[in-house]
């Protein structure tokens, strides 16, 4: 039977990938340029693979800058939202909430205020007074959350707190009591103190000292 054009062409093409064995060996110069040809692609393929590892290694970098930066802008944000809401409320509304309305039938309100702080505001540099209020405040919260106390918000130089939300009334409102002595004896040191420490005008001293030891209400 006689091949068939398939058959012939399968043949042509494997014999033309067997090595011939009549054919001379390559010369040393082939083989030389051959090598040199290989070696230049070599080096470009592991200058193609560095550059991705580099590439990829600016990307990890880029991408951890950016989840630290996502982080420092969520702890901002998280203390921001807690100069002004509840810790519990914050977590609801992180959890989906989005119209929070409780009910309390008995609750204990402590609300503060600086007498006298418009005038001081007005003597005080603002970068003082900001930071006289944020020392204040902070400890304000540390006493709130000592006695179990939730603290509402603050406005200006206004501290609003609850107790009674979780308990009975009787707790909350001796949590309230408890809450406003540590403000008074807090407001007292630091009238007391850090006012003749920071080195006031004596009657720029004596403004704060009032509105310190007044002020708590």
């Amino acid at each position: 039977m006689a091949d068939t054009p398939d058959a012939l062409d399968a043949a042509g093409a494997a014999s033309a990938t067997e090595p011939d064995p009549s054919a001379a060996p390559p010369s040393a110069e082939a083989l030389l340029r051959e090598n040199r040809i290989l070696d230049r692609r070599l080096r470009r393929f592991e200058a193609n693979v560095r550059r991705l590892e580099e590439f990829q290694q600016s990307n990890a970098n880029l991408l951890s800058g950016l989840l630290r930066d996502l982080e420092a802008e969520r702890a901002r944000s998280q203390r921001l939202l807690l100069n002004v809401l509840p810790q519990r409320i914050i977590d609801r509304l992180n959890a989906g909430e989005t119209l929070i309305a409780d009910r309390h039938e008995d609750a204990t309100v402590l609300f503060s205020d600086f007498v006298g702080f418009t005038a001081i505001s007005a003597e005080l540099a603002p970068s003082v007074l900001v930071e006289e209020l944020n020392a204040l405040f902070r400890a304000f919260d540390a006493i709130c959350d000592a006695n179990g106390v939730e603290k509402i918000k603050t406005v200006g130089d206004a501290y609003l707190a609850v107790g009674g939300l979780e308990g009975s009334a009787e707790e909350g409102a001796a949590a309230i009591a408890d809450t406003a002595l540590g403000i008074a004896d807090f407001a007292a040191i630091m009238a007391h103190g850090r006012i003749t420490a920071v080195g006031y005008p004596d009657e720029i001293a004596a403004q704060l000292s009032n509105a310190y030891l007044g002020g708590a209400a």
